[in-house]
């Protein structure tokens, strides 16, 4: 007869168990963040995201000195990367590219050293809306009740 454990017991070793592997596998696990994007890191600049357009979903590392990574959602247009963020002020992830807009991006298992740029300009905005709206099949929320929303641009990195 095998000896039985308690839940407890068995609830931490699978918790630990469960953190070990979210450390181990090199980034996000799915809507798990992680911490360092593991991949082939590319050197030269990319001037044509469309590649990363088929894309259902990528992961965004931010905070270089404690890389904190998630995955989400993108979106390319003529070519440039775009990602949205559902109720910013709720993310870390956001939160850290206010404070320093390095990051790396994911793409498969290519990693790209780029830079973010949040999107002010309300053209741009409704441009990668109605992009994300089209990729992703969404319907188009009320205008009662619009979501809050912010959208980056990423970019070469002008700065090491």
């Amino acid at each position: 007869m095998l000896p039985r454990f308690p839940h407890a017991l068995v609830r931490t070793s699978l918790v630990l168990g469960f953190a070990a592997f979210t450390l181990a596998c090199g980034g996000p696990l799915g809507p798990i963040a992680g911490g360092e994007l593991s991949g082939t890191v590319v050197a030269e600049p990319v001037a044509d995201w469309s590649f990363a357009g088929s894309e259902e979903t990528i992961a965004v590392e931010t905070r270089p000195d404690d890389p904190h990574s998630v995955t989400t959602w993108c979106v390319t247009i003529d070519g440039q990367l775009y990602v949205p963020s559902r109720d910013p002020d709720d993310k870390e992830w956001v939160a850290y590219l206010r404070e320093n807009s390095r990051a790396r991006i994911r793409v498969g298992d290519e990693i790209y050293e780029l830079q973010a740029i949040e999107l002010s300009d309300e053209t741009e905005i409704r441009a990668v809306a109605d992009a994300l709206v089209a990729k992703y099949e969404l319907e188009r929320p009320s205008d009662s009740e619009p979501p809050k929303l912010a959208f980056f641009r990423f970019e070469p990195r002008t700065t090491p």
